[in-house]
């Protein structure tokens, strides 16, 4: 394998793979939550999609609560 920094210059292996904790040491590490949701049949239901965008909400805050 060939591993190269930014500038193009040759690194090894090891430097390339602690190149991402060495950049960003001083800042925190967090994890992020995804979620897709499939509003597609809700186009028409102003109910169901503002109790489907809550629910979202909800989950999204319990993750991060968790992480935060």
């Amino acid at each position: 394998m060939s591993c190269k920094d930014a500038d193009g210059n040759a690194i090894s292996e090891e430097e390339y793979e602690s190149a991402a904790d060495n950049y960003f040491s001083g800042w925190q590490k967090s994890e992020i939550h995804l979620g897709w949701q499939d509003v597609s049949g809700l186009a028409d239901d102003t109910e169901g999609a503002a109790a489907q965008l809550e629910q979202s909400l909800n989950v999204y805050s319990s993750h991060l609560g968790e992480s935060g």
